[in-house]
């Protein structure tokens, strides 16, 4: 059976032309939240897909570092980003082999 956990990206800064959206440091502590609960809680991910969105790979980063997953396997999906394609990663979430996978996504 697979577990399927959701994770939006933390806060992000403001929207600044040509510069990448990077989590603020409310935000990095909201994700190290999430992360704490998830290792005091035992609830293990195997795989973790994130968008190519500079705040959602920091997301991705911090839950990893965080929780100390050893074989935590991320990966970056374009499909996850906010213009991506819904039924292209629906397809992937389906065809997923088994375990617990998390995704990092936006809105």
């Amino acid at each position: 059976m697979m577990k399927l956990y959701l994770l939006r990206h933390g806060k992000a800064a403001r929207l600044e032309l040509d510069k990448p959206r990077s989590l603020t440091s409310k935000g990095e502590a909201e994700v190290g939240l999430v992360a704490e609960y998830f290792k005091k809680n035992k609830l293990q991910v195997d795989t973790l897909w994130h968008s190519p969105k500079t705040r959602a790979l920091e997301t991705a980063r911090i839950f990893q570092a965080t929780t100390g997953f050893p074989r935590l396997k991320m990966e970056e999906k374009k499909e996850l980003k906010p213009e991506g394609d819904f039924l292209g990663i629906f397809r992937e979430i389906n065809a997923y082999p088994g375990g617990s996978l998390m995704l990092v996504t936006h809105l």
